[in-house]
């Protein structure tokens, strides 16, 4: 985490280890300095008048850096802010836990491939299909896993068009008849 102590002028009067870390600048460089010329864009109504928010640091190699930033007014004896504690990270990204709990969860068959066709994730609904466990498939080529049919075939060709092209693609195949219920259609897209 950074903290960064700016004065009701504007500028830095106080810098941590942590906002080194994270800006690649040190105390000596940046103390004294408008907070602004970190900025690099201009800053929105919004965001300036809260002081808080996803804010875009252009870092001392060059690079952008986004923070999320939580600032809290040192007040005055007469009541007015005499500057700003300003506590700064990275953006949180989303618990994948709960990605990866949504997408096993999810009530239709949900596959993710490898750009070589290696399984990487399948939903609960897959594996139920399939009577394997996800250990059974990650990481093991699709044709390893299914039997060679014209079907097993066109849908390989299919994602390795989707991988070659980075176009989606929409595939309608029928399939069967298995051993117990007949023909299935499926509506597939990659």
């Amino acid at each position: 985490m950074a903290v960064a102590i700016i004065d009701a002028l504007g500028r830095v009067t106080g810098w941590s280890e942590g906002a080194q870390q994270i800006t690649g600048y040190t105390a000596g460089e940046i103390v004294g300095r408008p907070a602004a010329g970190l900025l690099a864009g201009e800053l929105s109504v919004e965001t300036a008048d809260t002081h808080n928010g996803v804010f875009t640091l252009r870092h001392r190699d060059g690079r952008l850096v986004e923070i999320d930033v939580t600032s809290c007014p040192v007040i005055g004896s007469d009541g007015q802010p005499t500057g700003y504690v300003i506590t700064a990270d990275r953006p949180s990204a989303p618990e994948p836990a709960l990605a990866e709990l949504a997408l096993r969860q999810a009530p239709m068959p949900m596959t993710i491939f490898d750009t070589r066709q290696r399984y990487l994730f399948l939903s609960d609904v897959v594996r139920r299909g399939r009577g394997a466990g996800e250990e059974d498939l990650v990481g093991r080529f699709f044709m390893d896993t299914v039997e060679d049919a014209d079907h097993t075939r066109d849908f390989l060709r299919r994602l390795r068009q989707v991988v070659e092209t980075g176009r989606p693609v929409r595939y309608d195949d029928v399939i069967g008849p298995p051993p117990v219920s007949g023909e299935r259609a499926w509506n597939m897209e990659m």
